[in-house]
Order: structure tokens, then sequence, then C-alpha cells
């Protein structure tokens, strides 16, 4: 489930650069679409009522919205003020820092396994973005640290509440970027073009809510720092479909460290499916 929903969010960054829209008037077209698709799905399966959002969102879910609306914020700055290499290389952080939160927050442990994996993803992401690191285009970097500890924050907490609601969290948190997007001076700006249009309708209202919905799902039984592993398949991705469609070529470095991520998540899914067999047996 987890997997899917990474899978379904890796043309996310082409969908964002097809667009051609500034970064605060997509954050507020971009969260009011998804939100509201979120929202009205939610309601539509589990019959509810917009008054019964408080009670079923709590503090728990107040908090998972107020992680995903400052990380979507982040990524969408990360992405127009450096190139998408750059702002994956830092989002290698989201295991690492999930994992740290899960030991303080949860009293989780981290089997070493998972800790190896972190180490090694976060060596081939080192990879994909060294070659804007050496050359000092670094002004998207702490936008993507923000989205990086964000995202974990959003992971533990969905952890530690297995049982919350994951679709009316997620949706209120859409709105939640609108609303950043309109206080930090963006406006509601309608895509002049009709194809510009696709793009923002397929992004907002079916990659994102629906990705993240099956991600959000992935606490329930996996730790944190994994599903943050997990989540990095989608950083290695989208620079090769950004450079199969557009032809921004990422560099060889990047194709370096992409590969070693990917090995490094098929080796520690290769593990664990190994370790299960074992326990099955």
């Amino acid at each position: 489930m987890t997997l899917a929903g990474i899978l379904i969010l890796v043309p996310d960054t082409l969908l964002i650069r097809l667009s051609d829209m500034p970064a605060l008037p997509l954050l507020v077209l971009r969260g009011s679409i998804s939100g509201l698709v979120l929202l009205v799905f939610w309601l539509t399966i589990q019959r509810g009522r917009f008054v019964d959002l408080p009670r079923v969102l709590g503090r728990e879910g107040l908090g998972v919205a107020a992680c995903y609306g400052v990380s979507t914020l982040g990524f969408l700055m990360a992405v127009e003020k450096t190139t998408v290499a750059s702002a994956v290389s830092v989002m290698a952080c989201i295991p690492l820092v999930a994992a740290v939160l899960s030991r303080l927050f949860l009293g989780e442990r981290i089997s070493p396994a998972t800790l190896i994996a972190i180490a090694g993803a976060a060596v081939g992401l080192g990879l994909v973005g060294s070659g804007d690191i050496m050359a000092g285009r670094l002004s998207g970097l702490p936008w993507a640290l923000v989205t990086a500890v964000a995202m974990a924050g959003a992971l533990t907490i969905l952890r530690a509440t297995p049982g919350l609601d994951v679709e009316p969290c997620t949706g209120l948190g859409m709105f939640l970027t609108g609303l950043i997007g309109l206080a930090l001076g963006g406006r509601v700006e309608l895509p002049a073009e009709s194809i510009q249009w696709l793009w923002i309708l397929l992004d907002a209202a079916l990659v994102v809510p629906f990705s993240f919905v099956l991600l959000f799902r992935g606490p329930r039984v996996l730790a944190a720092a994994e599903v943050g592993l997990i989540f990095l398949l989608e950083t290695v991705l989208a620079p090769f479909l950004i450079w199969g469609i557009l032809g921004e070529f990422p560099g060889w470095m990047t194709v370096a460290g992409c590969v070693v991520v990917v090995a490094v998540l098929s080796g520690q899914g290769t593990w664990r499916i190994a370790r299960r067999s074992q326990r099955a047996g």
C-alpha cells in the first residue's frame, strides 16, 4: 500500500514543473483543490458530516495536518529555488529524523538493518545533490530540510495513533497549505492556459490526495523510519521522469546516487521478506 502511494506520487514534481506557476499561487490552488477532493471523498465513503471533523481529528489529526501543510510549503519552495536533484538530496533526512522521533516519543527501537539502510540511502542522495551543492546552489536546501523534518513528524504521529482516520486529517492539511500560501503573500491566481489546468488538476485532484492517503496508512504496519525509507523511492525516480519528459539531465552523479538508493531499498525489502519467511517457517 505504501509502495503504491509512492509510485502514484512520482509524477508530482513533473506536474509542478509543467504547470509553470509561481510557488505561492500554486500552493493556494493546489492545496484548495486537493483538500476539497479528499474531504468530499471522506464524507462520501464514511457518510460523515463536516461538523464531525473536530471529533474525528483530535489533537493528533491536527498535528498531522500541520506537519503536512509545512512539508508541502517547504517542498514547493525548494523545487522553485533549486533543482529537483538538490531538493531531494536533503530528503534523506526523513527516515533518520523519523527514527529519532520514534525513539524519543514512542520508545521504538530501530533495527540495525534499517539504520544501515538509512545510512546507505543518505550516501546515495548525497551523490544526487552533490553537483549543485559543490556549485553553491543552496538556496532551496533549507526549505527541503523543513520538508523532511515536517514529513518525519507526520509519520511519527501516525505511527503513534494507528486508528487515526487518515483522509480528513490529510485533507485538512492540504487546505492548510492553501492558507499558508495566502498568508505568505500568495493569491488566487488562475492558470491562463487550458493545458496548465490539465497539469494542475491531474496533480491536485488525483496524484497528491490519493498518494498521500496510501502513504499515510503505512505507519499502521511499518515503523515511521521504514515508511520514510520507502518515501525516498519517489525522490530518486522523479529526476529520471523529468529527464525523460523535459530533457533535464540530472547528471551522472545523480544517476549513480539513484542507483545506490534503489539498491539499498531493494536490499532492505529483500531482507524483510526473507526474515518474515524465516519467522513463518
